[in-house]
Protein backbone atom coordinates (compact mmCIF):
# COMPACT_ATOMS: atom_id res chain seq x y z
CA UNK A 1 0.00 0.00 0.00
CA UNK A 2 1.53 3.41 -1.24
CA UNK A 3 1.65 6.64 1.32
CA UNK A 4 -1.15 7.73 -0.79
CA UNK A 5 -3.37 5.34 -0.35
CA UNK A 6 -2.65 4.93 3.48
CA UNK A 7 -3.55 8.60 3.45
CA UNK A 8 -6.87 8.68 2.01
CA UNK A 9 -7.67 5.51 3.67
CA UNK A 10 -6.89 7.43 6.98
CA UNK A 11 -8.85 10.76 5.62
CA UNK A 12 -11.76 8.46 4.48
CA UNK A 13 -12.15 6.49 8.49
CA UNK A 14 -11.94 9.76 10.59
CA UNK A 15 -14.73 10.86 8.61
CA UNK A 16 -16.75 8.26 8.83
CA UNK A 17 -15.94 7.26 12.61
CA UNK A 18 -15.98 10.90 13.71
CA UNK A 19 -19.78 11.26 11.93
CA UNK A 20 -21.08 8.06 13.26
CA UNK A 21 -20.53 8.72 16.43
CA UNK A 22 -22.20 11.53 16.04
CA UNK A 23 -24.83 10.11 14.92
CA UNK A 24 -24.81 7.50 17.26
CA UNK A 25 -25.50 5.43 14.60
CA UNK A 26 -23.71 2.32 12.76
CA UNK A 27 -24.17 1.33 9.46
CA UNK A 28 -22.12 -1.84 9.43
CA UNK A 29 -21.07 -3.45 12.58
CA UNK A 30 -18.00 -2.45 14.60
CA UNK A 31 -16.20 -5.65 13.87
CA UNK A 32 -15.87 -4.10 10.04
CA UNK A 33 -14.42 -1.15 11.29
CA UNK A 34 -11.58 -2.60 13.65
CA UNK A 35 -10.59 -4.81 10.76
CA UNK A 36 -10.30 -2.09 8.40
CA UNK A 37 -7.98 -0.34 11.37
CA UNK A 38 -6.10 -3.54 12.07
CA UNK A 39 -5.17 -3.72 8.04
CA UNK A 40 -3.90 -0.12 8.38
CA UNK A 41 -1.93 -0.94 11.57
CA UNK A 42 -0.95 -3.67 9.93
CA UNK A 43 0.44 -1.64 7.31
CA UNK A 44 1.79 0.95 9.46
CA UNK A 45 3.89 -1.84 11.60
CA UNK A 46 6.80 -2.37 8.78
CA UNK A 47 7.45 1.78 10.17
CA UNK A 48 7.60 3.45 6.36
CA UNK A 49 4.88 5.54 7.97
CA UNK A 50 4.85 6.80 10.93
CA UNK A 51 3.14 9.87 10.86
CA UNK A 52 0.02 8.07 9.90
CA UNK A 53 0.56 5.64 13.86
CA UNK A 54 -0.70 8.35 15.70
CA UNK A 55 -3.97 9.19 13.64
CA UNK A 56 -4.81 5.08 13.42
CA UNK A 57 -4.14 4.54 16.94
CA UNK A 58 -6.84 7.51 17.62
CA UNK A 59 -9.32 5.51 15.66
CA UNK A 60 -9.02 3.04 17.17
CA UNK A 61 -9.87 4.61 20.78
CA UNK A 62 -12.47 6.40 19.43
CA UNK A 63 -14.02 3.02 18.73
CA UNK A 64 -13.52 2.02 22.16
CA UNK A 65 -15.70 4.54 23.92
Amino acid sequence: MNYHQIEKDIQHLEHVITRMLQLDRMPFPLSYWRSRIDTLETVLASGLYPSHSLRVQRLREALSR
